[in-house]
């Protein structure tokens, strides 16, 4: 560790490079994840047996507007939340 520490004191572009690398993956991974969590929210949660997303077969995506429709029409659903 103190071999690489010296190294990083010697060489300034690599902790330039470092630090980069390091933001622009947390910048990423943090975005990914959160979606993650959502949908296995979905898929999971605590009532997952009476939750339903409404998007085309195969993808996450849904019309903004869409749940406020949904629940005016059909008389069944109790809520709606845009996630």
């Amino acid at each position: 560790m103190l071999t690489f520490f010296r190294f990083l004191s010697n060489n300034k572009f690599y902790i330039i490079v470092e630090i980069v690398g390091i933001s622009l993956a947390i910048a990423f991974s943090i975005p990914f994840l959160s979606l993650l969590a959502d949908k296995w929210d979905i898929d999971h949660g605590r009532d997952y047996k009476h939750i339903y997303a409404v998007c085309p077969e195969g993808t996450f995506e849904t019309t903004l507007g869409l749940g406020k429709v949904l629940k005016e029409t059909i008389p069944e659903i109790e809520r709606y939340d845009f996630v």
